[in-house]
């Protein structure tokens, strides 16, 4: 009972300040959800993203923030192997606190946002804490293999809680499989504990290999040209290499629905023929292809500001101490991860130009549009390219990816520019300020006037937004450059 206590005593010693705000903020939130009764949706789904990243915030605590997605063993903190207490304990104690917590949470959640059958939610969100800890804690030996079955197993999930509730199976049943889940996770997070412990790496699923002394094997030394070559190369497996996994993994999961597309839509949006008739597509695709080239840059800016590996994160202001001594210049060193956020841009769209390239043989159609007719509907979507493609719109095709290249290069390095500046208040309000900027400027504007702003108010409104956050940016940057120079941290002369 006492080494209960006293790992119970570490987590809150270690988590008391997050853990007393995300209370605050949850308490706050639940009464605004509760009691507000003004019109709009504002409000509400500002407070529901909130709650959602307080309950991720939940999860980095009882799963130990510290945890390395890219790590090929556990990443449950090695120097707790050395304490004096026994496996079970070392994994139930986080585990059940997290649990009972994140119970909690849900069913308080649920009964704000009025949701009649409150076990459901609850025990899904407590199912992916366990899950997630489950995949962590085990050493699987694979690099990124935390990432990728991150990436598959939660939409995996979602997808088998919606076909059970869909087929007419009872929630109750749903539940029961929940909690089964639950438990065989929490097997699954002490068999990794367990195995890491004793220094084993699991391999394959059939053999276990031990750990052996560094010293009885040969250690492989890269080489490289240059310190350039060397520093380039390391941003890029620390970093670099995370925004590709993640569009990969995004154009996956656009890829699988377009298997229930039934029905096709015409390009009103495209001038027709000198017959008059416009291209049709898929309608799955008109509706969200807009929204996968959309997520490109919003997901490199969100491992910008912060998704990437932990010890980069924890850093003295993103640079090693010991950068100190490669025999490079300041700029040299800040070129190479801006060149790390060029090549993992380059290669996200890349692969994206190849998922929309699997697109070209579906069935699409055309449409007459003096008779309001279907013409031909069994056109590939290759065909209506040549029929409708001129050099004008191939040329557009690829202004229009340089332009996207450029902004997720851009949403990249500005995560950089934040960790860079040595401020917490910038590292974390930054992106906040955005997100609240982002989701709640454009439902503001549009509750002044609703339903009767012109195509040309809203390019003003989104135009407003824009330089709004740029004005900041400048402000901010201003004042980062007064503070260095007066600190001496740079002179003019390095502006």
């Amino acid at each position: 009972m006492t080494a209960v206590r006293s790992l119970a005593w570490s987590i809150w010693q270690r988590n008391h300040l997050a853990l007393k705000i995300i209370t605050a903020f949850v308490a706050v939130l639940c009464l605004v959800l509760r009691f507000f009764k003004g019109e709009g949706a504002l409000v509400p789904v500002l407070s529901v993203l909130l709650l959602f990243m307080c309950y991720l915030g939940l999860i980095a605590i009882f799963m130990y923030q510290d945890s390395d997605v890219g790590v090929k063993g556990s990443t449950y903190p090695s120097h707790m192997f050395a304490l004096p207490v026994r496996t079970s304990q070392l994994v139930l104690t986080p585990l059940c606190l997290g649990t009972v917590v994140l119970l909690g949470f849900g069913f308080l959640v649920s009964s704000v946002l009025k949701i009649e059958f409150h076990y459901l939610p609850t025990l899904f969100m407590t199912a992916i804490y366990v899950m997630l800890t489950a995949i962590f804690w085990y050493p699987f030996g694979v690099p990124y293999s935390k990432l990728f079955l991150t990436l598959v197993s939660i939409p995996v999930l979602i997808y088998c809680i919606v076909v059970a509730l869909q087929s007419e199976i009872s929630e109750a049943t749903v539940c029961k499989w929940l909690v089964g889940l639950i438990v065989a996770c929490m097997f699954g997070a002490y068999r990794g504990v367990v195995k890491a412990r004793r220094g084993e790496l699991y391999v394959f699923w059939w053999q276990t290999v031990e750990a052996k002394p560094v010293a009885q094997k040969p250690i492989q030394w890269l080489k490289f040209r240059n310190a350039f070559a060397a520093q380039r190369w390391y941003e890029w497996r620390q970093q670099g290499i995370i925004l590709p996994c993640l569009v990969a993994f995004l154009c996956v999961l656009f890829l699988v629905p377009i298997y229930w597309n039934t029905t096709n839509t015409p390009l009103y949006s495209m001038s027709a023929d000198s017959e008059g008739k416009l291209p049709m597509i898929p309608t799955y695709l008109w509706t969200y292809t807009y929204l996968l080239l959309w997520l490109v840059p919003v997901t490199a800016w969100v491992v910008g500001c912060g998704a990437r590996r932990n010890e980069v994160k924890n850093s003295d202001r993103s640079f090693y101490l010991f950068f100190g001594t490669r025999p490079m210049s300041d700029g040299a060193l800040v070129a190479q991860k801006l060149w790390s956020a060029l090549r993992s841009s380059v290669l996200s769209w890349g692969i994206v130009l190849c998922c929309l390239l699997l697109l070209l043989p579906m069935q699409g159609g055309m449409w007459d549009h003096n008779q309001g007719m279907i013409v031909n509907e069994k056109m590939s979507i290759y065909s209506l390219l040549i029929h409708f493609g001129t050099p004008l719109t191939a040329v557009n095709f690829l202004a229009g990816l340089v332009i996207f290249i450029g902004v997720t290069w851009r949403n990249y390095a500005v995560g950089f520019w934040t960790e860079m500046s040595g401020l917490k208040w910038l590292r974390f309000g930054y992106p906040g300020a955005l997100l609240i900027l982002a989701f709640g400027g454009p439902s503001a504007l549009n509750n002044i006037r609703p339903n009767t702003a012109s195509e040309l108010e809203v390019f003003t409104c989104i135009s407003i937004i824009v330089w709004i956050a740029i004005a900041l940016r400048v402000v901010i940057a201003t004042t980062l450059v007064r503070k260095h120079l007066r600190a001496g941290l740079m002179t003019r002369q390095s502006l």
